[in-house]
């Protein structure tokens, strides 16, 4: 993850860094999209675009990238190299960290042991997709087979003794794939759990199928597997596998558990020695009509390689690109850190944009501008209803902020002070609102509710004179904001190595 920068994945890492010399790695390039936000020469290339812009709906500005927002110096691209014939292609990095996640990222003691486990990966999350969209029936392995490997056979009998019926799959659809799939099922809730695993080596392949079961869990955690279903929707639409991806918590079909297999089992055995299995593995991608690209970083110590395989080995749709892409933090970053210093028209476009957006209104606003804010303040709590409210109310829209308030005391997990504010608020903006009703009325009794301090507070929200309460002011900066600017420092250690490295190749 050091080697691939894949820990920060959609934090704003400063306008420092943001304007440095480079964001990511030395060896990135900028590239400034075209006329009418076209996407200029010398990113990706036809194989690519071909999958990423089959349309030509992709534009420049969807693939800024939200660490350093910097929208002006252009699109900052990674350098990776087409197996097919040594080209350098540049791939944006918003594309690698919006697609791929931290699939097809390994180490290890060599680089053809890094490639294998790197390959490896790619194909189990990609068989399994397939596997679980297409719910395709697998052959069970042999008890006869599986005898063959007592350790294993003993861990698989285990969870058997503890209640839990175990399925063991040969996933490698005929033979094309390194694959295998322990199954369990949980007839305590009637869920069941899939485990894929992957490997040159059938025994490592099976191995790793029934340790992926259990890691990081309890038997008590096994409770919460979903259940089976036969709704073919619910297994092929992309958040289940993106589920999968994550904890392997995604539904799977009943149709998987049919006694009518697909594919008839087979024995296989792609492995050799790392350089062998490396070439077996790529020749299969080959074989397949894919691309593959590869960065290699050696850097920080250990062979450490990054593989994309466009069509292949994405986790996200590629629509998110356009339609759900982490750079929608720039459209609201800066405007959001400078909050206190808006002008009216400033927020009011600020309110319109977010309630056009259509963004989830409870997603923290850590999560929407890529901020680490202390959660234990009100900007850690923040969500965008409460910070749609809290415009409003600056603005003294009260019929749109009653609206809000009372969206925000339905639902939400804040702390017990700021739902009393609240409480306070929607009372007070009730009074403004009623023609026949006047605030000097209810002042007394208000205060003895909530107290004098919290209801100066409520009553200064409500006549604009008191904007954003509880929110302390910050700026593009980043002042007082301390936990992000840890998370920068941090970064900047990592930064500071790759820059000296770099100076000393160069």
């Amino acid at each position: 993850r050091l080697n691939c920068n894949f820990f920060y994945n959609d934090q704003f890492f400063g306008e420092e860094i943001a304007n440095g010399e480079f964001v990511h790695y030395p060896n990135e390039e900028w590239f400034k999209p075209g006329p009418e936000d076209g996407l200029p020469e010398g990113i990706l290339d036809d194989y690519c675009l071909a999958i990423y812009n089959p349309d030509g709906e992709l534009g420049g500005s969807n693939l800024i990238d939200t660490n350093s927002g910097n929208a002006e110096r252009g699109i900052v691209s990674l350098p990776f190299v087409r197996q097919s014939d040594g080209e350098v292609v540049y791939f944006p990095s918003n594309l690698i960290e919006n697609l791929f996640l931290s699939n097809g990222m390994s180490a290890g003691n060599t680089l053809f042991e890094a490639e294998v486990q790197c390959l490896s990966e790619i194909f189990e999350r990609a068989v399994k997709r397939q596997i679980i969209e297409e719910e395709i029936a697998l052959p069970d392995i042999p008890r006869s087979v599986l005898e063959k490997y007592p350790d294993i056979l003993e861990g698989i009998d285990a969870l058997e003794a503890q209640g839990f019926p175990i399925l063991v799959k040969d996933a490698s659809l005929g033979g094309q794939f390194p694959v295998m799939c322990v199954t369990l099922m949980n007839p305590r809730t009637g869920g069941v759990f899939a485990s894929f695993g992957a490997h040159p080596s059938f025994e490592v392949a099976l191995e790793r199928s029934l340790t992926e079961l259990m890691q990081g869990r309890s038997f008590e955690g096994l409770n919460d597997v979903p259940p089976p279903t036969f709704n073919s929707l619910a297994v092929s639409e992309p958040n289940n596998f993106v589920e999968h991806f994550i904890d392997s918590t995604g539904v799977v079909s009943w149709r998987f558990f049919s006694a009518k297999q697909d594919y008839e089992f087979c024995e296989w055995d792609f492995s050799g020695t790392n350089e062998e299995e490396s070439v077996g593995l790529f020749n299969i991608l080959k074989e397949m009509g894919k691309e593959v690209y590869v960065a290699v970083y050696e850097d920080l110590g250990a062979p450490t390689c990054r593989i994309l395989v466009p069509g292949y080995s994405e986790v996200y749709p590629v629509e998110d690109l356009i339609m759900d892409n982490t750079n929608m933090a720039l459209d609201y970053r800066q405007d959001i850190l400078n909050l206190h210093s808006l002008t009216d028209e400033q927020l009011a476009d600020l309110a319109e944009r977010l309630e056009a957006s259509q963004l989830d209104n409870y997603m923290t606003i850590i999560s929407l501008i890529g901020i680490e804010f202390d959660e234990n303040t009100v900007w850690g709590q923040l969500t965008i209803l409460e910070l749609k409210l809290l415009i409003c109310l600056a603005l003294e829209w009260h019929e749109e902020a009653l609206e809000f308030v009372d969206m925000f005391l339905q639902f939400n997990d804040n702390t017990v002070e700021r739902n009393l504010f609240y409480r306070a608020v929607n009372a007070v903006l009730e009074i403004t609102l009623d023609d026949e009703l006047e605030l000097d009325d209810y002042v007394f009794n208000l205060k003895r509710m909530y107290g004098d301090e919290t209801m100066d507070a409520v009553v200064g929200s409500v006549n604009g004179s008191t904007r954003f309460y509880g929110l302390t002011p910050t700026n593009s900066q980043l002042e007082g904001l301390d936990k992000h600017l840890r998370l920068v420092e941090s970064y900047k250690k990592l930064h500071a190595a790759r820059a000296a490295r770099a100076a000393v190749s160069s």
